[in-house]
Order: C-alpha cells, then sequence, then structure tokens
C-alpha cells in the first residue's frame, strides 16, 4: 500500500481540486487520480513533478520520502508479464485485485495494450488533452466509433476496393 500523502491539504491550500489538478497531469485520468488522492497509487514521476508544479510544492510536501512504498514496482512487473495473455481468468480474486484486474466499474470490458513510438505517446496524450477529451480512454472510444461508421459505409468491401469502385462510377 503506498504511503500517506498530503495532496487533499495541498489543493486545499491552493484552492483548487482534484478534477481540476487532473488536468494538467499527463498520465493520470480522473480515476487514475482519484486512487493517487486516496492512497491506493502512487503518481508517475512525470505527473509527480506536474503536481508539484501545480500546487507551488515540492514532492516532500506531498510525501514523506522515508515512508514512500515502492513495492508497486513489483505489481507493475507481474502485470506487464500477464500483459501477453490478458486472461486473469485463472487468478485468485485477491490476485486479480493486486495485479489491477480486480473490476473497477469496467465489467464486460477489455483492457487494450498497444505499442506506441518513443517519445510519441506523451506528444498524442497533450493533443488529446487540447482536444478537450476528458481521458485517453473516451478519446480512444471516439476513434472506435469514427472507425466503425467509416467501416460500415465500406459496405463489406476494403478501403482501397471501395475507392477503386468509387473512381470507376
Amino acid at each position: 500500500m503506498p504511503t500517506k500523502n498530503r495532496i487533499r491539504v495541498l489543493l486545499a491550500e491552493n484552492n483548487t481540486n482534484a478534477k481540476l489538478l487532473t488536468q494538467r497531469l499527463y498520465d493520470a485520468d480522473e480515476v487514475a487520480m482519484s486512487y493517487i488522492v486516496n492512497d491506493r497509487a502512487l503518481p508517475t514521476k512525470r505527473d509527480l513533478n506536474a503536481m508539484t508544479a501545480a500546487l507551488n510544492c515540492e514532492t516532500k510536501d506531498l510525501y514523506d520520502l522515508n515512508e514512500i512504498d515502492l513495492a508497486g514496482r513489483r505489481t507493475i512487473a507481474l502485470t506487464a508479464e500477464l500483459s501477453d495473455t490478458l486472461d486473469p481468468s485463472g487468478l485468485t480474486p485477491a490476485e486479480r485485485k493486486r495485479l489491477g484486474f480486480a473490476s473497477h466499474g469496467h465489467d464486460g470490458m477489455e483492457r487494450v495494450y498497444i505499442w506506441y513510438p518513443q517519445g510519441g505517446k506523451e506528444a498524442l496524450f497533450d493533443v488529446i488533452k487540447q482536444l478537450d477529451y476528458p481521458s485517453v480512454a473516451e478519446w480512444f472510444r471516439d476513434m472506435a466509433r469514427i472507425t466503425f461508421l467509416k467501416a460500415a459505409k465500406l459496405d463489406g468491401k476494403t478501403l482501397h476496393e471501395a475507392a477503386k469502385g468509387e473512381s470507376h462510377e
């Protein structure tokens, strides 16, 4: 379990809230921020730096550096090992929760992992924030809807086949 933090205190001192702070972060959406504020997760280094800048403080003001529990590194490594199979069905409920496969209101949904060029992720996330999407997940769902709509208009043809058919008409 991560160490206790003082995020709520600093939010109050800065007359802001977690939702507004989340808009300044790179890797965390509102759900992740809830986990961070409620001592269930630690922010990424990049988000920690953004938090300290937004709250006009230093890391030691948010966390007692002598008490930070870095045991979460093991969970991250195990989750990465499991990401190839993405089938946590053989795990006990406690293992599912510990490895991040517990239900968080996402029943009937699947987690999607992709590889993206180094350095491109940050640029993509910045653009997604500029487009006012509440999270990367919402942007992804919107892009999936657009893709399905485009596919529906192809009437079973590939994009190449559809383009060839239009040029002959």
